[in-house]
């Protein structure tokens, strides 16, 4: 015990002068603990903080390309709905049936067409006969010239003969120009004359990607549009397009095989990522949204700068870490910077979150509201009426619906055109509008109909106040280009009921009020009482 005791001593005395006489030394060789100790915490701290940054940026990556993917799809949604109303708008013309009856040119047709096809959105419009053979195009006086050609065997063709309206992506036979084609028949009565048809080019429809790092695939799963050129044609994994023949693929692509997309799924992080196998460095998030109007489904990718950008910034700092190692000062000042450069990250993501949430509440009101009239559309009705009715039997108050439906419209809009039709609506909802209370609500149901919930109204007093708003709107035409249209309304009005077992019965007894006025000659109010 005592041999241990002096070789403790020993050992002492001899540290002790050793840091007397070579301080320098000393300092130099002791620091590396203390050193090797806050590089392996600062290495662990690390790797934690960057686990942690990359999940909560891919999470803030992922709501944005879906948010992205769905604005996408709905400009998708909105260019059909216009451009579908095209081809219906021109089957009902005179020019065309007369054209179909023989009794206008094709030359004359054609020269139309052409000029209309300088004031719309369509790149060509053509008229084929009840034989789907062309008879009259806008090109008609191009090289392409597709008048004579036969287009029986297209989809957009025998689905217009069968159900009206068609819509197809196709390589143009004549053209060669890929594009959206839709379709309306023509008919005179029960019989069919023939079908209207306008096209939309892959250039027009490239607009829908604008600002967006994507693409988007037809209903049998082909690559159409797509911001790397290198992905069109191309084809997803689960395509319909694997199931057609060689001919079926060459009378709609032009070409028989489609190869995969280049894709390669991997798990990381709780996401689906992608790696491309021309681009073995390079990963991506991929969210898709399929438009149940169109069957066509936007894809929207990310190549994940957020994380490239850590990367870069964690390698910064591990250099960092490894060349301060060797003085504590310069730890300790590598360690207030990062601690700066942290806070400062923080703050720019709580600007970037405090953005996209704003952002996410505009997407939410654009998605409420009507984009022609700018009031609430059809989905905001449907989510109001059903608590609008629960209230009012909550505290045993008096509700109303109302349905309203402006007087042959179809007729307004074939007379002056679709603009005039869009400013009728616009007037219409304008003069409806200021005649409203805070809490009534008054939304567009779908083309020239609109829904008017009145809470805390009876009625007989409904019926008073609707036909105030039809007699103002009779008084008050629109003046569109130079002339004045006049504009009426037809309503049908419902109280709610205890027999009313959901909105949908209140609104089915609004609307066969409304189908009422419509029977009595228009321009007036039904109201659901007086319906035997």
């Amino acid at each position: 015990m005592s041999h241990e005791s002096g070789n403790a001593r020993a050992f002492s005395r001899r540290f002790s002068q050793w840091l007397t006489h070579s301080p320098r030394l000393a300092t130099l060789c002791l620091a590396w603990l203390p050193f090797a100790l806050i590089y392996l915490l600062a290495q662990q701290g690390m790797r934690y903080y960057q686990d942690s940054e990359a999940q909560r940026l891919l999470d803030i990556e992922w709501a944005a390309i879906q948010k992205d993917a769905e604005g996408a799809a709905l400009n998708l949604a909105r260019s059909y709905h216009l451009l579908n109303d095209l081809p219906e708008a021109l089957a009902g013309s005179q020019d065309v049936h007369a054209l179909l009856t023989g009794k206008l040119n094709a030359l004359q047709a054609s020269r139309w067409l052409e000029l209309l096809t300088q004031r719309s959105e369509p790149d060509m419009i053509w008229v084929l006969d009840k034989q789907g053979i062309a008879v009259a195009s806008s090109n008609y006086a191009q090289k392409e010239n597709i008048i004579g050609t036969d287009y029986s065997d297209r989809e957009y063709f025998t689905d217009a003969m069968q159900t009206q309206q068609g819509r197809q992506f196709i390589v143009g036979r004549q053209t060669n120009t890929p594009g959206l084609y839709f379709s309306s028949q023509v008919h005179s009565g029960n019989t069919a004359l023939g079908v209207v048809a306008t096209r939309l080019t892959n250039t027009q429809l490239q607009q829908l990607l604008r600002g967006l790092q994507g693409f988007i695939s037809d209903e049998l799963g082909v690559v159409i549009i797509a911001n790397d050129p290198s992905l069109t044609y191309l084809r997803l994994p689960d395509a319909l397009a694997n199931q057609l023949s060689s001919e079926q693929l060459l009378a709609r692509y032009k070409r028989d095989a489609f190869m995969p997309l280049p894709f390669k799924r991997l798990a990381f992080m709780g996401h689906t990522l992608w790696q491309r196998s021309d681009r073995p460095g390079e990963h991506y998030l991929w969210v898709s949204h399929t438009d149940p109007y169109t069957n066509m489904t936007v894809h929207v990718t990310s190549d994940l700068p957020t994380l490239k950008r850590l990367d870069a910034g964690i390698a910064r700092l591990n250099l960092w870490l490894l060349l301060l190692s060797f003085l504590l000062a310069w730890a300790l000042t590598a360690a207030l910077i990062y601690r700066l450069k942290t806070l400062q990250q923080a703050d720019n993501l709580t600007l970037s979150n405090q953005a996209l949430e704003r952002l996410n509440q505009e997407l939410l009101e654009q998605a409420s509201r009507d984009y022609l009239t700018g009031i609430p559309n059809r989905r905001r009705f449907s989510l109001t009426l059903p608590h609008e009715i629960e209230r009012a039997r909550r505290y045993q108050r008096p509700l109303c619906l109302a349905v309203l439906d402006l007087d042959h419209f179809k007729q307004l809009n074939d007379r002056y055109g679709h603009a005039a039709g869009d400013a009728a609506l616009c007037h219409t909802t304008n003069l409806l509008n200021s005649g409203l209370r805070q809490s009534d609500l008054l939304a567009r149901l779908g083309g020239e109909e609109f829904g008017l919930v009145l809470p805390e109204t009876a009625l007989s007093g409904a019926a008073l106040f609707v036909d105030r708003l039809r007699s103002q709107l009779e008084s008050q035409p629109l003046l569109f280009d130079g002339q004045t249209i006049h504009i009426t309304l037809s309503a049908g009005i419902a109280q709610l009921e205890h027999s009313d077992n959901n909105a949908d019965s209140l609104f089915s007894r609004a609307d066969q009020a409304l189908y009422r006025a419509k029977q009595l000659g228009r321009n007036q109010v039904a109201t659901a009482s007086t319906l035997s």
